[in-house]
């Protein structure tokens, strides 16, 4: 019986096309390990510290979302590519596939408070820690306001990482 009930879950999860490995906690990052059937597997390093970021800047119209009041422009591409490299060997980065930083951006100033990765590739957590912390000291995106701000707040923006031997 234990055999069929097995099976049963085991097909309900193919027909989903996903199956959930495992989740850990870590001092800076909430992992979690998913594996697709059609996709592999990714990781998700989740900021621990991403939920103090959650309000959202508030514009005196409110005929747009706050998303629509707001630009952003990533001018540190070079500085972002130059971070990956003093911390991942060359050979690292060129077997690693690209990834994506997911940050709250602090509304007006552009400063990052928090970085999460989703990622395709197991990557060592304290590098991944240092290039968190190398993020939100010295990376920043410009913010263009299209409103009056009333009140300050995050929200969130993504560029993509592990790209930048490819750009060589």
């Amino acid at each position: 019986m234990k055999k069929f009930v097995f099976a049963i879950f085991m097909l309900v999860q193919f027909l989903l096309g996903q199956i959930y490995g495992q989740k850990f906690t870590d001092r800076v990052f909430n992992v979690e390990v998913r594996e697709s059937v059609s996709s592999g597997t990714y990781i998700n390093y989740s900021d621990r510290d991403r939920d103090k970021y959650r309000t959202s800047p508030k514009f005196t119209s409110n005929e747009r979302s706050a998303r629509d009041n707001v630009n952003f422009r990533f001018n540190s591409i070079s500085k972002k590519d130059s971070i990956e490299r003093t911390l991942f060997k060359a050979e690292e980065l060129d077997t690693l596939k690209r990834g994506i930083a997911i940050c709250q951006i602090h509304i007006p100033s552009g400063k990052i408070v928090s970085v999460s990765f989703a990622l395709q590739n197991y990557v060592d957590i304290n590098k991944l820690k240092r290039f968190k912390n190398e993020i939100e000291t010295n990376l920043y995106l410009e913010v263009e306001l299209y409103g009056n701000l009333e009140k300050e707040g995050y929200l969130l923006q993504s560029f993509p990482i592990f790209v930048s031997r490819r750009r060589k």
